[in-house]
């Protein structure tokens, strides 16, 4: 591990030990590899054109995770649980040190 890897491995601890959520997290296609981890949820405000020139209010949410909590890298498709509401990921943004933000969905299908 890099120094840098190891120094945001060391500030993720601290930002999953203030901030975290608890999270049931799904592979997809794999319900035996299902984990419980911690992870960051946000829905942040996000304001969407879609090209009419008024922009519509919705929000972002997202959950940013340490990939090594996961059985394998997430990937679009995966499901999770965070305080109660099913999620599915719809993009996957790694950061290059070790976590990813996961771009989530919600899953009303469940």
């Amino acid at each position: 591990m890099s120094r840098w890897a190891g120094t945001v491995d060391v500030a993720m601890d601290a930002v999953l030990a203030a901030f975290g959520d608890p999270v049931a997290y799904r592979p997809a296609g794999d319900a035996d590899q299902a984990v419980e981890i911690e992870g960051v949820f946000d829905e942040a405000h996000q304001a969407v054109d879609p090209g009419t020139g008024v922009p519509i209010s919705t929000t972002a949410p997202a959950l940013t995770v340490r990939v090594a909590d996961l059985p394998r890298p997430p990937v679009a498709g995966d499901a999770l649980t965070v305080d109660g509401r099913d999620w599915l990921v719809m993009d996957v943004q790694p950061d290059g040190a070790g976590n990813s933000l996961l771009k989530l969905h919600r899953d009303h299908g469940r």
